[in-house]
């Protein structure tokens, strides 16, 4: 299934950060205070390669992403070793459960970097990766039959589908996606294994001189209703619409 409307929109692309801080706060999702951001490793490189780059944002989500690899490199360093990044991955993973993971604020400062950094991050990517430049923070629907907002009749299917062993937790799994394309570039979707995307309309989708925004919504389509009703809602609640 392809990409097609939501009803949400926002004015601009400047308003995603602000988006994504009051779809986290709604209630309507679960576990927001450890939302994962994939690809990160991409973000990552590009900071890795300018890391004399100006500004107070990039600093601060620097320190987030790099402080502690940055801190072990530095001690490799001073140890006359060679500093192993995949192995030193690999050892911040096994030893904390946290890792990578970020609060709602931290989500939305990312994004914001990316955006504001949308020219720079999208001629990297073009170049370093021959693609677009794309970014997606999780969320996840809370269990139907202890909805903060809902009431059971309304997921009366999505709790006997549960029931069944038709729905699982990875079906109540879903993302918001940032993606960064020249102007009149359209990114590709990845529809496959029953996940679709709805976008959130944006009226001026500018990123920067040389790069446009596209936010979606990547959803299951075996709980597509429960999903649905879920968008519906936070649309209701949102305080940042176009006009």
């Amino acid at each position: 299934m392809g990409i097609g409307p939501a009803g949400l929109s926002l004015p601009a692309a400047a308003f995603i950060p602000e988006f994504l801080r009051q779809a986290y706060a709604s209630g309507l999702f679960h576990g927001v205070q450890q939302t994962h951001l994939t690809p990160l490793d991409d973000l990552k490189n590009w900071m890795r390669s300018d890391p004399w780059r100006a500004g107070e944002l990039f600093g601060q989500v620097g320190e987030v992403l790099l402080g502690e690899e940055r801190k072990a490199q530095k001690k490799a360093e001073k140890a006359g070793l060679a500093f192993d990044l995949t192995a030193f991955e690999i050892m911040q993973m096994e030893g904390d459960e946290t890792y990578e993971t970020f609060t709602p604020e931290w989500t939305a400062e990312i994004f914001k970097l990316a955006l504001d950094e949308g020219d720079a991050l999208l001629e990297w990517s073009l170049r370093e990766l021959k693609c677009p430049f794309a970014l997606a923070a999780s969320f996840s629907l809370p269990d139907p039959k202890r909805h903060p907002r809902f009431k059971a009749a309304e997921l009366s299917g999505t709790i006997a589908a549960q029931k069944a062993g038709k729905i699982s937790g990875m079906d109540m799994q879903g993302a918001f996606q940032l993606d960064l394309c020249s102007p009149g570039v359209v990114p590709r979707f990845d529809t496959g294994q029953g996940v679709a995307f709805v976008r959130v309309e944006l009226a001026d989708p500018r990123a920067g001189d040389t790069s446009q925004a596209w936010l979606s919504l990547a959803y299951s389509l075996v709980n597509e209703a429960y999903f649905k009703m879920t968008f519906e809602a936070l649309r209701q609640s949102l305080a940042l619409k176009a006009d």
